[in-house]
């Protein structure tokens, strides 16, 4: 058995199939004799060798199965391992949040079985992801964690592995003294072992830091030494690496025509391997090169690629982002539920011991003792149950506060860190002369639109957050809706002409509701940039009202593809959101529709949709009458 398992190990990766053949011959022996530890690994086995041949849900299915039977036997070690194979699996089709998910729950049992080697491998993969998603302190501390699970047990290859990751996080934020500092803790661990990838990436490395020092002697002699070694490999991130920090090297030097050669290279290599760190880096330097040879019109060009695979990327990293806060909060909220838990449990326990205690007294001393007590016994049973009804209030409160916080990590992830990212990314290009003055005007207009998008996301997120979390009180006054209408178009302006749609306003100027002023704005916005977002170029959208006994109705129709009826009945749902591209590949978060919803309801009034299949929607809500 343990002979199959070793020829296992070392055939998965390169010939899975094979793999798979000696998984099952490992299952077939360990059934015939129902050793429980071997079928576990077996399962084990299986999902791994079927997850590196293809990542699909019979992988998924397999590892799922593998992890449930080793944890109802108690194979500690292989439940790990399948928690492994999982995040490898869900790594392999970008499902980062559910890899860090999985890293977590690894970290998790590593710890409870305390089994430091595996808690190390969990540690470093949450520092990698961590470093990806550019959240370098979160990254850091798991670092720092890692090197305390090695000094349990030092390794000089994973001392390495580690300081130059750390180092490399650092050079990214361009606090180089640190990022020295821990490429020369990696250097001395690297003169212990041999390693040839590694001892490359701290070359590499090493070359930038002498760069962004001014030392281009010693840099260019480390590259040239790393470009021998690299010739003929077939490690297209180490060429991309090496050919990035050549191309920074020429530019400090003014070889541009060298510089653009070996940047192109980069971008070449990235392109064909989806190295997007690699394209972002190419699209940047070769802009600055066009800009410093006087090709302007490439560098433009070329700059804004570079903010649209930037707008791209961080639209993905801030939804992973997004979904990894909410996995770190489901795990907070997870440890404060059973602290709640343990808290009702001791009370009960402290109740059990009180009432034995009162029946030995009976035993003991007779009904005149019970009956002295007895108020006293009415009393604490008093106390208990009210220690329990607010045990149960708080864990009531907690859980609609995690659906609070679920819900405004949604906006904020997907309408503000985007948005705010990409401009940071341009001011930071303009600050260090990365592009032009022309250049930087030419895509202000984008910018405007940008901070309009975040300004929109902030009044919805001001006026539902507050009134979800802290129970705003309602300022209802007279609300004329023509006015109110109007400054929506006006608001959403730049929308609407993208777009070229009309926008009809066809309410009478002397419509009033009875209303909160501030919700009656961020409802219409919301709605009408809505309708906007999914008509087609050139159409148009109707905005009128209707003044009936006691309410008023405003309806806002588009002409666009319809709303499914499938999809109609869950918009306004409480419990998670529908997110669909507009007409033009728009972005939303599908929260939108459910603030609306929230405010409508808070006011009074009432809210719903009449679509048709390729006939557009018209979006209907009510308001109570102003009456004079």
């Amino acid at each position: 058995m343990d002979s199959l398992y070793i020829q296992f190990r070392n055939q998965y990766r390169k010939f899975p199939d094979s793999a798979l053949v000696l998984g099952n011959k490992m299952l077939t022996i360990s059934s015939q004799i129902d050793y429980k530890i071997g079928i576990a690994k077996a399962k084990e086995s299986i999902a791994r060798a079927s997850m590196f041949k293809k990542s699909d849900s019979l992988s998924f299915e397999l590892a799922n199965e593998a992890f449930e039977y080793s944890k109802q036997v108690g194979a500690d070690t292989i439940l790990l391992e399948t928690i492994n194979v999982l995040g490898f699996g869900n790594y392999r089709i970008k499902r980062i949040d559910k890899v860090y998910e999985y890293n977590s729950l690894g970290r998790k049992y590593a710890k409870a079985f305390k089994n430091w080697d595996k808690l190390y491998v969990f540690t470093a993969n949450a520092a990698s992801l961590m470093v990806d998603l550019d959240e370098f302190e979160k990254a850091i501390e798991f670092f720092e964690e890692c090197i305390q699970l090695l000094n349990r047990n030092p390794d000089d290859y994973k001392y390495a592995e580690v300081f130059i990751e750390i180092s490399e996080a650092y050079y990214k934020k361009g606090i180089l003294d640190q990022s020295e500092k821990y490429l020369s803790a990696a250097t001395t661990h690297l003169t212990r072992i041999e390693n040839k990838a590694l001892n490359i990436k701290k070359d590499i490395l090493q070359a930038s830091l002498l760069i962004a020092g001014e030392e281009f002697i010693g840099s260019r002699k480390l590259l040239q030494k790393t470009a021998k070694i690299l010739e003929g490999s077939s490690n297209n991130i180490d060429r991309i690496n090496l050919n990035l920090a050549l191309a920074n090297l020429e530019f400090n030097t003014d070889n541009f025509e060298e510089a653009k050669k070996y940047a192109d290279d980069a971008l070449i290599f990235s392109r064909k391997t989806n190295y997007f760190d690699g394209q972002q880096s190419s699209l940047r330097l070769l802009s600055e090169i066009n800009n410093r040879i006087g090709q302007h019109e490439l560098s433009n060009v070329l700059i804004k690629e570079f903010i649209e695979l930037k707008d791209s990327i961080n639209f993905s990293e801030n939804e992973n982002k997004l979904r990894i806060a909410l996995i770190e909060n489901d795990f907070q909220n997870e440890q404060e539920l059973l602290s709640l838990k343990i808290e009702k449990s001791k009370d009960n326990q402290r109740s059990i011991i009180i009432i034995s205690t009162l029946i030995i007294l009976f035993l003991t001393s007779g009904i005149y003792l019970i009956k002295k007590n007895a108020n006293a016994l009415k009393i604490l049973n008093k106390k208990i149950a009210d220690r329990q009804l607010e045990l149960e209030e708080k864990t009531i409160k907690l859980d609609a506060a995690n659906k609070t916080k679920d819900r405004l990590f949604s906006i904020m992830g997907h309408d503000f860190k985007g948005p705010v990212g990409n401009i940071q990314t341009l001011f930071n290009q303009y600050i260090a002369e990365g592009i032009s003055k022309e250049q930087f005007q030419e895509v202000l207009p984008s910018v405007k639109t940008k901070i309009d998008h975040i300004l929109f996301a902030l009044n919805n997120l001001l006026s539902w957050g507050s009134a979800e979390m802290d129970g705003a009180v309602l300022n209802k006054v007279s609300v004329n809706l023509f006015e109110k209408v109007t400054n929506a178009i006006a608001f959403l302006d730049y929308m609407a002409t993208a777009k070229q749609i009309r926008v009809r306003c066809e309410i009478a100027k002397d419509i009033k509701v009875y209303a909160d002023e501030y919700h009656v704005e961020i409802i219409l916005r919301n709605l009408l940039s809505n309708a906007i977002k999914f008509s087609s170029s050139g159409s148009s959208v109707n905005i009128n009202s209707e003044e009936l006994d006691e309410r008023v109705e405003t309806c806002i129709q588009d002409s666009g593809h319809g709303i499914p009826r499938s999809i109609q009945n869950k918009v306004f749902q409480e419990n998670g959101y529908i997110s669909t591209l507009g007409t033009n590949k728009e972005k939303g978060t599908g929260l939108g529709l459910k603030i609306c919803k929230d405010l409508v309801t808070q006011n009074n009034g009432e809210i719903w949709i009449e679509s048709t299949s390729m006939a557009g929607t018209k979006i209907i809500f009510s308001l109570p009458k102003f009456k004079t």
